[in-house]
């Protein structure tokens, strides 16, 4: 065997060793997380399940220390993130005295992969998934014996959250909304004007002209385009992430090692990052919801308590102008929480921190 073929033999190897090794290092997290999250009180509920909503499978993860406790039912983000698989990571601090329904959407994680195995076609819209809200809402009042339950809306979940309470307070308790969606237009030009600023202060001459650019083709094409809407966030992320957001790499070793994620779960992130177009694509007709959502529009009061919380760093529905809302509310209690050292998805930036200051709001109501 030859010189360089020697090299490239031993190059090959430590490749596979390195593999090798990170797998396993994957494994044995997992089952140390599987252990440390394990529900094992006699009442205590952790099952990941479909129920029948809409007319489709669509999946829940529950998960709670006691049964008979408060139900908090969880609007991820998005469109089309679900968190289903991160649960055991963020809320074990509300299990004592909580049970928690993350929900995976139409059209999202395990409830998109088993529509695609069934051949469900997939039909997006937000008159649909409030649709699919109230009655996933009735099913857990029904089936936990809850007079009414609480809702928690992340980001895109804040619109359906937002929305559903206005339409029926007699499911709910008490609203939180976690990185409110409060004015998107005005909140994308609020982030990309901070961004400029702090650029500039850094002396970076050419992000100006770079990000005005992205930020004019964002707001031409904004009711269809959501490869945009990304784009404009990636450029501006480099000088508005918040010093405790949670990088990439972080997030990932999270998602990883949780005893919650699953080969349909895997199946549903390589779905979004190598079939993105279409991924693009099915999300368009919430684009246009998303895009154009303004919460005053619907009118600033609430029949049941409000709670907001968010990151210190969070631009991607700004802080400021969450601050500035509050002030408008009228609701039989309404209270801001401002998460120090997080971003957007301060309840994984800093869980321990968000799920003390969630449960206190909660024991004032």
């Amino acid at each position: 065997m030859t010189e360089g073929g020697c090299m490239l033999k031993y190059i090959v190897l430590i490749l596979l060793s390195v593999f090798v090794l990170f797998i396993l290092l994957i494994i044995f997290a997992r089952r140390k997380n599987r252990t440390a999250s394990q529900i094992t009180t006699a009442n205590g509920i952790s099952e990941g399940s479909y129920q029948k909503i809409g007319g489709i499978d669509q999946f829940l993860n529950i998960r709670g220390n006691d049964r008979s406790n408060p139900v908090i039912l969880v609007l991820h983000g998005g469109p089309g993130s679900p968190i289903s698989f991160l649960a055991s990571f963020w809320q074990k601090f509300l299990e004592k005295e909580y049970t928690l329904v993350n929900w995976d959407q139409r059209g999202a994680g395990r409830t998109a992969v088993a529509g695609r195995r069934n051949k469900t076609p997939e039909v997006l819209g937000t008159e649909i998934f409030l649709a699919d809200l109230d009655e996933l809402a009735l099913y857990l009042k029904d089936r936990f014996g809850q007079e009414k339950i609480y809702l928690l809306g992340h980001s895109w979940g804040t619109i359906l959250g937002s929305l559903y309470v206005k339409r029926h307070p007699e499911n709910i308790r008490a609203y939180i909304g976690v990185g409110q969606a409060v004015d998107m237009a005005e909140g994308e030009k609020l982030a990309k004007d901070t961004a400029i600023l702090r650029a500039e202060d850094k002396k970076d001459e050419g992000f100006r002209e770079k990000v005005e650019h992205c930020y004019d083709i964002f707001t031409a094409v904004k009711e269809s385009d959501m490869k945009n809407f990304m784009r404009l966030h990636a450029l501006c992320r480099r000088y508005l992430t918040g010093k405790g957001a949670l990088s990439t790499g972080r997030m990932f070793w999270n998602a990883v090692t949780s005893p919650d994620f699953s080969g349909l779960d895997a199946r549903w992130q390589v779905f979004m990052m190598f079939r993105s177009s279409r991924f693009f694509s099915l999300n368009a007709p919430l684009m246009h919801s998303v895009l154009e959502f303004r919460m005053a529009d619907t009118g600033l009061s609430y029949e049941v308590p409000v709670i907001f919380i968010s990151g210190d760093g969070d631009w991607v529905t700004p802080y400021p102008l969450i601050r500035n809302l509050i002030k408008s509310i009228e609701a039989p209690s309404k209270e801001m929480i401002l998460i120090e050292n997080a971003g957007h998805n301060c309840y994984l930036d800093r869980p321990e921190a968000f799920s003390k200051s969630l449960i206190k709001a909660l024991k004032k109501l």
